[in-house]
């Protein structure tokens, strides 16, 4: 036994010493060129014209933040129904990302309101078509040294709401916050019998401020979180947030939801936010501060429901060496991106 002890340490260091010679060896290897292609996307949302974003693909190994993607000089060519509607070349514009710092006071006294400015030059695609419900649209695209590309959409009909109220608010202790309001919705619509389906549904909180000092009025947007069982959800992932629920959690701008358990029926859906706005028994906002609840229920596209569900998943994996890689959902034949359509309904709850 002492023998067969003995022989098999003096196995072991000789496995580690070879071990590490292996992992120790650099091996070259000459990866195949990979052809540049076109990416032609576009969320068009019914009633508004059509903006489309052309580029071109990415190689594995190239800087993310220094290789140039946008395509300047490409043309892409709208078509209904087989009939070629416009030929929209890119624009230049500049687009402004602005945000609130703070006041600033002149010689005299007044106040004045300071922004800091952040410019940003993009190239866009914008047509004079106004997207319309329930229409088909092909987008070629073709740029110097590209293959031309194609994707097709169908504009999904609007999807009304019926009604929109809150049925409950509560407060009950959270860890990170303390005492914290849940506020209980409920929004009705009819779904469309006979055929699939796709919808998103996002709940935003309005608020309106004037300063009384500077006379100054501030209108602010935010997106909500939301709690809900009901099983027309499709299931995202909320990394490492930490809540206080036994229910299921959502935190995109936009959740989506499938008619496969209500297909024709008047659908009922009930969610709960939490209101973190709300601290220890009140708002403690001023008299001149204004809030309202937005509703929003965007009626989509397959094409936009498979691009947002691939999306969620693969920003979900991202960083992880042990999950199975995901590819982002693409309609474009011959190239990749997406070109899809969503209407949307909005209802004010105050």
């Amino acid at each position: 036994m002492q023998k067969y002890s003995l022989f098999l340490l003096l196995f072991c260091l000789v496995s580690f010493t070879a071990c590490e010679d292996f992992f120790s060896t650099v091996v070259e290897l000459e990866l195949p060129e990979v052809d540049e292609v076109l990416v032609l996307n576009s969320i068009a949302k019914v009633n508004e014209p059509i903006i489309f974003d052309l580029s071109k693909a990415q190689g594995i190994l190239e800087d993310g933040e220094t290789y140039e993607q946008t395509i300047e000089n490409g043309t892409i060519s709208l078509y209904k129904d087989g009939n070629l509607l416009e030929e929209i070349k890119g624009e230049l514009t500049l687009r402004i990302d602005s945000f609130y710092n703070g006041y600033q006071v002149d010689e005299n006294g007044q106040f004045i309101l300071e922004y800091i400015y952040d410019t940003t030059e993009v190239i866009t695609y914008k047509s004079n078509v106004v997207a319309e419900a329930g229409a088909t649209y092909e987008a070629r695209a073709t740029a110097p040294n590209f293959e031309e590309v194609r994707a097709t959409t169908t504009m999904p009909n609007l999807t009304m709401i019926k009604s929109a109220s809150i049925t409950d608010t509560s407060t009950r202790n959270v860890f990170y916050y303390g005492e914290t309001r849940f506020i209980d919705f409920l929004v009705e619509f009819d779904d469309n019998a006979n055929e699939e389906n796709y919808y998103f549904l996002s709940i935003l909180q309005k608020e309106t401020f004037s300063d009384e000092y500077s006379g100054f009025e501030n209108v602010s947007y935010r997106t909500y979180c939301f709690t809900s069982i009901d099983p027309a959800f499709v299931q995202e992932e909320t990394g490492d947030i930490e809540i206080d629920t036994s229910e299921p959690y959502y935190c995109s701008n936009a959740v989506l939801l499938t008619d496969g358990t209500f297909n024709g029926q008047n659908k009922k859906i009930k969610v709960s936010i939490e209101d973190y706005t709300y601290w220890g028994g009140g708002y403690g906002y001023e008299d001149n501060r204004q809030l309202e609840w937005i509703v929003n229920l965007g009626t989509i596209s397959k094409d936009f429901f498979l691009f947002k569900k691939s999306a969620y998943q693969q920003a979900w994996v991202d960083g992880n060496p042990f999950a199975e890689p995901v590819q982002v959902y693409s309609n474009t034949d011959n190239g990749f991106g997406v070109f899809a359509g969503y209407s949307m309904q909005t209802a004010i709850v105050e």
